[in-house]
């Protein structure tokens, strides 16, 4: 009985270790920081979710409302650089996953599609210019064979030169990880 006890106090203060290191994980990285970005893996039964947020500065070289023809095409290029996820991530070919799903989201997104149906683009009614705005990008698949997943790449490196770090947080069901990865090293072990 007593083995038990130390059994569970052991497994509490682990576990109390854990959300600890990994809130202290967030707090450290969730600021909007240039160069870093964030990407959550979470694998549950037979779906992979990934979420990778980042500031727009890593993406597009800016963050205030689009101004310009050009702030509007480097908008509209993260957008659908963003939306190719064989560009992004592979996942090694014998889990065989496909993408279920995937949803864009920034601001400047919204403030560019709102400027589009102006008919004064001289007037901003709302500016972004003092916001940090950001980009985040969700990937739903769908594998086949969860179980041979052994790694996951990502090329966000490759395709946004203005990011150089990448935090990972990685929850499975059989283990939570935190990792940083960077040009160069940018595979997943599972």
């Amino acid at each position: 009985m007593n083995f038990f006890r130390v059994r569970y106090v052991f497994l509490l203060v682990i576990l109390s270790l854990f959300a600890r290191g990994a809130s202290a994980f967030e707090d450290e990285h969730s600021a909007h920081e240039h160069g870093h970005a964030s990407l959550t893996i979470v694998q549950e039964a037979n779906e992979i979710q990934v979420v990778f947020e980042s500031p727009a500065m890593n993406i597009v070289g800016f963050e205030h409302s689009p101004s310009t023809p050009k702030h509007r095409a480097k908008i509209k290029d993260a957008q659908t650089s963003l939306s190719d996820v064989t560009k992004l991530i592979q996942i090694n070919e014998d889990a065989k996953c496909s993408i279920e799903h995937t949803h864009i989201t920034s601001a400047l997104l919204e403030d560019d599609e709102h400027r589009e149906g102006e008919e004064h683009e001289e007037k901003h009614d709302h500016d972004t210019e003092s916001s940090h705005s950001e980009f985040k990008a969700e990937y739903h698949f769908d594998c086949a064979n969860i179980g041979a997943i052994s790694e996951i790449k990502v090329d966000f490196f490759d395709v946004f030169s203005g990011i150089e770090e990448v935090d990972v947080q990685m929850i499975t069901e059989s283990e939570q990880r935190l990792l940083e990865i960077k040009p160069g090293n940018a595979s997943i072990k599972f």
